[in-house]
């Protein structure tokens, strides 16, 4: 199964630990200092895995890739 991160950002308290793990390329802070997806990220690997088990609230979640949820409000 190919898999995405999603991010519950109701949930998510800003500490940064995904944005820090993850590669550049799937998390970032935006500027209500939540985390966000973003747009286009490529394949998971280990690295982006790793946000997922460093987040303190547990807002991050794999979903599979086909899915048509987004990030949770």
């Amino acid at each position: 199964m190919t898999a995405r991160l999603a991010i519950d950002t109701g949930r998510c308290i800003g500490t940064s630990l995904c944005a820090a793990t993850a590669p550049p390329h799937h998390v970032a802070l935006g500027t209500d200092e939540r985390a966000h997806l973003l747009p286009n990220a490529p394949v998971l690997g280990q690295e982006a895995l790793d946000a997922i088990d460093l987040c303190p609230v547990e807002a991050i979640h794999l979903l599979p890739a086909d899915s048509t949820t987004e990030e949770r409000p």
